[in-house]
């Protein structure tokens, strides 16, 4: 089975001007950490109906909810499967005739987890991890990307070229 999965983000709005938004949000979990997360969005217009900006930063962390195991080597700690996220995307939106227009954009995630997301049992006790021992699982990505449309009266020329760049590794 094969497929894609598109993303879309909200562009930059030359029509919007300055404008903006926020998030937060918080949840608990039972025998665990609180979890909470943060957003901010601004479009930011640099040359009135030419150039426009559009910032997203995003922080979130997930409480852990696994205690470790006590043996040799283990941590012994609580709640140690604690994820935090980090978010940063910008778009840069340049029109300089009423017929092009360039979209550039750039992303960066962060994501970082001690212990990752599988589960293991050692004497009849779950755990999340690598056999109890502290193993640290980081990914991240940077995308940067340009769109350009351009309209020639007749039919509308679009061109997309993008790189992305993925990191996933077990420490």
């Amino acid at each position: 089975m094969g497929g894609a999965v598109r993303v879309l983000t909200a562009d930059p709005s030359h029509e919007d001007g300055f404008s903006g938004k926020a998030q937060v949000s918080w949840a608990d979990t039972k025998d665990g950490e609180p979890s909470y997360r943060g957003n901010i969005a601004l479009n930011l217009p640099v040359v009135e109906d030419t150039l426009t900006a559009r910032i997203v930063l995003g922080y979130r962390e997930d409480g852990g909810f696994v205690d470790s195991p006590d043996f040799p080597d283990a941590t012994g700690d609580e709640d140690i499967n604690e994820t935090e996220y980090e978010d940063i995307r910008a778009k840069v939106l340049y029109t300089p005739t009423e017929d092009l227009e360039l979209l550039f954009t750039y992303w960066e995630n962060d994501v970082e987890n001690l212990f990752g997301n599988t589960t293991s049992t050692l004497n009849g006790r779950e755990f999340f991890g690598s056999g109890g021992l502290p193993s640290e699982y980081l990914t991240d990505f940077e995308l940067s990307a340009i769109s350009l449309t351009y309209n020639l009266g007749f039919a509308t020329l679009e061109n997309n070229l993008s790189y992305l760049e993925y990191r996933n590794l077990q420490t």
